[in-house]
């Protein structure tokens, strides 16, 4: 073959290469536009919508905020997102409700003489505040769960208020929609948006709380009964609860952690 008709099958490779994923990244609008009235209900666990909820919802144009009941009252910001609707997560009884952190949280530990690995040099008050909050942690995730069951969603991404996006809002859409195709998934996946990775490859099973987890409808009753009778604290639930339901994971790289505003969850950041 010359090389001048070498040259022409590159050039038509490279066109034909080029229309495929024209026409691809048009489907993959397409379904973008829609992914959250049919696909994905994106849930926000906050307490007062603030953080970078606002951030969240310019991006994600519906969803619910899962609240606790404890609060006096709702926060006006929760009632100025005009298709956000928000929920209450009712209290369990976990001996108390929880209320401020302590003063004091940590035990000198040239002074520690007990040295306890499981408090982590923590003060007594601290790690029964702590034991407070993972309770009502875990019981706010189970519920977020169980109202996933209850909806017509085929997904749930439940999100934590203090994080944000690495893309524009387009390209977030566009990179949720590619990532979780429904030839590569199945019901027993979960994805975990924090990590880098391509959404379809098979990663091992972690916890790391919820900072932007996606769960199918039909998987997420059972994680919610095994947050219930868990008492270890949520991330470790959450990895453990995933192999107990034999679940798989997944990893996409969509949002950064924590912005290390003092959290609104109860935890320091």
């Amino acid at each position: 073959m010359k090389a001048k008709d070498l040259l022409v099958l590159a050039v038509a490779l490279t066109l034909m290469g080029g229309f495929i994923s024209w026409m691809s990244m048009e489907r993959f609008s397409e379904a973008s536009g829609n992914l959250f009235d049919r696909r994905i209900k994106t849930y926000i666990l906050t307490t007062s919508c603030e953080r970078r909820c606002d951030h969240l919802t310019r991006w994600i144009p519906q969803g619910t905020f899962m609240l606790d009941a404890d609060t006096a009252e709702v926060a006006p910001r929760c009632k100025t997102h005009s298709q956000w609707d928000y929920k209450t997560v009712p209290n369990i009884q976990v001996g108390r409700t929880p209320g401020p952190a302590p003063a004091k949280k940590y035990r000198s530990p040239e002074n520690d003489k007990l040295k306890d690995p499981d408090q982590k040099f923590r003060t007594p008050e601290f790690q029964d505040w702590m034991v407070q909050i993972e309770a009502k942690y875990r019981n706010k995730y189970a519920q977020t769960l169980r109202n996933c069951v209850e909806g017509t969603h085929e997904l749930c991404m439940l999100l934590e208020d203090d994080i944000v996006s690495i893309n524009k809002p387009d390209v977030n859409l566009f990179r949720l929609a590619a990532h979780t195709i429904p030839k590569y998934s199945g019901p027993e996946l979960l994805w975990d948006c924090t990590k880098r990775g391509n959404g379809w490859r098979s990663r091992r099973i972690d916890g790391n709380k919820c900072q932007c987890r996606i769960v199918h409808r039909d998987y997420a009753g059972c994680l919610a009964d095994y947050f219930d009778t868990s008492g270890a604290p949520a991330d470790i639930a959450l990895a453990s609860g995933k192999a107990y339901c034999n679940m798989k994971q997944k990893w996409f790289l969509r949002v950064q952690q924590h912005v290390g505003r003092k959290s609104s969850m109860g935890h320091d950041n």
